[in-house]
């Protein structure tokens, strides 16, 4: 279910929006009872993918030369031939798990499971998302947005200088200098609080914690007090949503996460974002209103 909207979204292409269905994914598996070690396989597969889906740009970006170790991720050729490696080990582990019922061997074929997933899964990323090259470089600017400091690196860098020059107290409403001089970009949608940081201060963004926390915490406790188990999975969904949206948005702001486009409830300037938001808590307590029914 999780997979058609995400693909949907990867169309337009968004590649930020469409991220949200991982949390969302794995917060409702978690609910339904499956398995963790079936979770965790999912999760380090994915986890991998992505790595290994990485390493071309970012021996680009820090390596002028190429690293001859390296070139075992980067091209097809070698990769098949990992693949194949790991396919056998999987293979071997499988038959050793059948005939003398080690738990060892079920590891190893669960780790090469997991290899061979995020492998292939690598291969295909390069490939069909060829074309996605802004998020492959907003996540290695995260890691060092000085290696492109006037171009790609010059929205978090800004948004650092004004979420820490605001200090305690800020520096009045409407008296940022990094938002008046539009250092900033996107004030007013995805750095929205890298200017509240600025002009209220720490105290500013702090109080904008504790109400999402409120929101957070309030919902939490409906949907653990309802007896219907679809409430469950379709609120675990909603919190997990709203609670992505904000550690993405303001882990972005302070460099603490990659630059992806995601806005922040209720604050940011956007219609769609707030009619979602808005849907959102009118099914929670909607969720609330029923929960002994």
């Amino acid at each position: 279910i999780c997979l058609a909207p995400m693909g949907l979204i990867l169309w337009q292409p968004d590649m930020g929006t469409a991220l949200v269905f991982i949390p969302i994914f794995f917060a409702m598996a978690w609910i339904a009872g499956t398995k963790k070690r079936y979770i965790l396989f999912v999760f380090l597969a994915g986890f991998f993918m992505i790595v290994l889906s990485m390493i071309p740009e970012f021996q680009k970006l820090f390596f002028r030369t190429q690293i001859p170790f390296l070139s075992i991720f980067t091209e097809d050729s070698y990769m098949i031939i990992f693949i194949l490696l790991i396919i056998v080990v999987g293979v071997i582990g499988m038959l050793g798990y059948i005939f003398l019922r080690d738990r060892i061997f079920y590891w190893v074929m669960y780790v090469a499971g997991v290899l061979v997933s995020s492998s292939i899964g690598s291969i295909i990323v390069r490939h069909v998302f060829e074309d996605y090259s802004t998020p492959k470089i907003r996540l290695i600017i995260f890691l060092n947005p000085y290696v492109d400091d006037k171009k790609w690196g010059w929205h978090i860098i800004n948004s650092i200088t004004a979420v820490g020059s605001g200090g305690i107290w800020g520096k009045g409403f409407l008296g940022g200098t990094q938002s008046k001089l539009k250092y900033v970009p996107e004030q007013s949608t995805d750095f929205i609080f890298s200017i509240i940081s600025e002009e209220l201060g720490l105290l500013g963004g702090f109080i904008i914690l504790v109400l999402y926390f409120l929101i957070f915490h309030r919902s939490i406790n409906i949907i653990k007090n309802t007896s219907d188990n679809y409430a469950h999975l379709i609120g675990a969904g909603i919190i997990t949503m709203f609670l992505y949206h904000c550690i993405i948005n303001i882990g972005m702001t302070m460099g603490l996460m990659p630059i992806t486009g995601i806005p922040l409830f209720f604050l940011s300037y956007g219609g769609s974002s707030l009619l979602t938001g808005l849907i959102s808590i009118g099914i929670i307590l909607n969720i609330y209103y029923r929960r002994y029914s």
